[in-house]
């Protein structure tokens, strides 16, 4: 019995050792910060709603978390260098690679835990901001499972280049090697396509539809918006009313608006014709809590999609009309008048 309890507390105390000297934990927590910092910072993009989260900005940043896994990668293999590993392989009876295979697989563990926590805390948080702007309970668990995939395929090759690091640390100790292999998957990721992620308004549009609707206050309007975006539907509809408050022809403007997640950012992003209604976007406004209103871009997005749903109309126009600029009659406004009663019917 004290024979065991020798032997335990040895393989203990090596397992503890070896921790120390790959660096596991503190290049772990090192990963978690860098790969989650640019999702914290894109928060007016996606928050409350998961699948925003999981299956777009997750992706997006696919190149910062994947070097840094690399990176942590090389780090721990390393630590056959600096515990003295390396002169025990060459008396040891034992296979070479069993160590390393337990390395590599401690590093894989560990990265995509130091990924996947943040993304997995975030998203409980959205889902959670999801829920408590009363959408149901079906849609709430649909949304918070739909955006994963994506997010697992970066999971994996998060996995992929801890391993790829552990291998380079593992064959050389030189302090250059870190840097040099961060350098390395910087480079390969900026020259590989980015993973795939999901058209959301799309996918939003074709299994919810625009069903929930609220009326612009003081106008001949009506806002709908998919069911995810419900809880920012009455931000939405406060800032058609403002920007129809201030125009100098409200009755001329459209009477269905939609909520999408951006809006249309640029001309010729809107789809043509009169089964597109305008729209604009949640996002930059998104947050923890949905705002009172939406931020300036919603007028350019009114603008550049009216133009899309509205033949005859001109963009110049549209953004006077839509207070993008101070309003001052022109030429072409009354042709504009003109094209935007026609597709009010």
């Amino acid at each position: 019995q004290p024979h065991h309890r020798t032997v335990t507390l040895h393989r203990s105390s090596a397992r503890a050792g070896i921790r120390r000297a790959s660096l596991i934990v503190p290049m772990a927590c090192l990963v978690a910060i860098i790969s989650a910092w640019p999702w914290v910072t894109s928060l007016s993009w996606w928050g409350g709603s998961p699948r925003l989260l999981l299956a777009g900005e997750i992706p997006a940043s696919f190149f910062i978390a994947i070097p840094c896994a690399v990176l942590a990668g090389v780090v721990t293999g390393q630590y056959r260098w600096r515990s003295g590993v390396a002169v025990w392989q060459k008396l040891s009876g034992r296979p070479a690679w069993t160590l390393l295979g337990r390395a590599c697989g401690a590093a894989a563990l560990t990265t995509v835990i130091a990924v996947g926590a943040p993304a997995l805390i975030l998203a409980l948080m959205s889902t959670w901001d999801l829920a408590s702007h009363g959408v149901g309970a079906s849609v709430v668990v649909t949304e918070f499972l739909a955006g994963w995939p994506p997010t697992l395929i970066v999971l994996a090759e998060v996995a992929v280049g801890a391993v790829l690091g552990v291998c380079a640390g593992w064959c050389s100790g030189r302090i250059w090697m870190a840097p040099a292999c961060l350098l390395l998957a910087l480079a390969a990721m900026i020259a590989t396509p980015r993973p795939p992620s999901q058209d959301v308004d799309q996918l939003w549009a074709d299994r919810y539809g625009y069903t929930t609707c609220a009326t612009v206050t003081g106008h001949d309007g009506t806002g709908c918006a998919p069911a995810p975006a419900k809880g920012y539907l009455p931000a939405a509809v406060t800032t058609v009313s403002q920007i129809y408050d201030q125009s100098a022809h409200p009755e001329a403007l459209p009477r269905l608006i939609h909520l999408t997640t951006t809006g249309t950012m640029g001309g010729g992003m809107h789809p043509m014709g009169l089964e597109h209604p305008p729209d604009l976007g949640a996002a930059p406004g998104r947050g923890l809590t949905p705002p009172t209103a939406l931020g300036s871009a919603a007028g350019d997005s009114l603008t550049y999609s009216t133009q899309a749903w509205c033949a005859g109309t001109d963009l110049l126009d549209l953004q006077k009309l839509f207070g993008v600029y101070q309003y001052v009659q022109t030429p072409t406004m009354g042709k504009t008048l003109a094209a935007l009663q026609k597709c009010r019917g």
